[in-house]
């Protein structure tokens, strides 16, 4: 329920579900953690920054490393395209 719940407030805006990622960045099941990350993914780096950052020391090692890998790639995604 609390997966299908985030899928649906990143679909419809992504606004209303920043203001709740505090609680899904900390929720108990990795697998929701690592969804989310999946769905961060999706937009721009300025907008999903901190989630990202916070995932990127989470106590799980798939959660901790995808997010990192994102988080990475966004940043310098960003760098080489503001030329």
């Amino acid at each position: 329920v609390r997966r299908a719940s985030m899928e649906i407030l990143f679909t419809l805006d992504l606004e209303t579900a920043l203001m709740f990622v505090d609680s899904m960045v900390v929720d108990e099941n990795m697998w929701n953690r690592i969804r989310l990350v999946e769905l961060l993914e999706q937009y721009p780096i300025e907008a999903v920054e901190v989630p990202l950052q916070k995932l990127t020391k989470d106590e799980d090692e798939m959660v901790s490393d995808r997010a990192a890998f994102v988080y990475n790639y966004k940043t310098n995604n960003v760098s080489t395209n503001t030329n």
